[in-house]
């Protein structure tokens, strides 16, 4: 009985084959098995660099609006401080005299004459028919539209001061109106020439604070007749607005008072 032989293997194939068998597994490997995970890494790094950047901005945007958050913060700290819930108007107009008159020389100042108003609230319409506050078209006069950078609901109470002082004590009045009760808003200021004083004529409007103001900015009422929240957009002004606000010292470092 024959048996068949298998043909012998050449002796450069018994070389070579043991080289190349794991050459070939490792490429297929590679191929099916670490080529596709590895691309995938690839890609998602790619992919991750803007994020990375967009990430990077977000973290320094929420950064600085911690910063403008605080300062806000600080910023309506003082205003509540400087404009009082409270009615002022009986210690605005004792100072009022005072500044005016203090010390007494009928030389110098005299003729004193102090008006105030009914208290004005924006946010309210008046009645129909009823009495008009006292000044020429008070209802019509609305505040400055740049109290509107405080979310804070404001009412203002109108003062007149008439009197005859001289040059140098009207410029010392005009300094100590820093120092009332409350923050004012001077809405005229008519000075004559007469002999021997001056003839002064002052309309401020008193502030005093209702509240905070509702937060929708769609609160804001067309007619722009009182103060309202403004955007985020106005953070510029509103440290302008805290830098003058806090300045509580005149050009030359001295205090208000003499």
């Amino acid at each position: 009985m024959n048996v068949p032989t298998l043909p012998r293997v050449p002796p450069t194939a018994r070389r070579v084959v043991p080289i190349v068998v794991p050459i070939v597994v490792f490429a297929l490997g590679l191929l099916f098995f670490v080529q596709p995970p590895l691309s995938a890494a690839f890609r998602a790094t790619a992919e991750s660099g803007p994020l990375e950047s967009r990430a990077d901005s977000l973290r320094r945007l929420i950064a600085s609006a911690k910063d403008v958050a605080d300062e806000h913060a600080a910023v309506m700290a003082e205003f509540e401080r400087r404009v009082p819930a409270e009615d002022r108007t009986p210690e605005i107009v004792e100072l009022l005299a005072r500044l005016a008159l203090d010390p007494p020389d009928t030389t110098r100042a005299r003729g004193l004459v102090i008006d105030t108003a009914p208290r004005v609230n924006p946010d309210e319409k008046p009645a129909s028919g009823g009495p008009q506050l006292g000044g020429p078209q008070a209802q019509t006069i609305s505040l400055d539209p740049r109290w509107g950078l405080f979310p804070v609901g404001l009412m203002y109470t109108p003062i007149t001061v008439s009197f005859e002082c001289s040059y140098d004590r009207l410029g010392l009045f005009l300094w100590r109106l820093r120092d009332l009760p409350t923050l004012v808003e001077v809405r005229g200021l008519e000075v004559t020439r007469a002999l021997p004083l001056l003839k002064v004529r002052l309309v401020i409007f008193a502030l005093q604070r209702t509240g905070r103001a509702p937060a929708s900015p769609a609160a804001a009422s067309p007619a722009g007749t009182g103060p309202r929240v403004a955007s985020a957009g106005l953070d510029a002004a509103f440290s302008m607005l805290a830098a003058s606000l806090t300045k509580a010292a005149g050009p030359d470092g001295a205090t208000p008072w003499p």
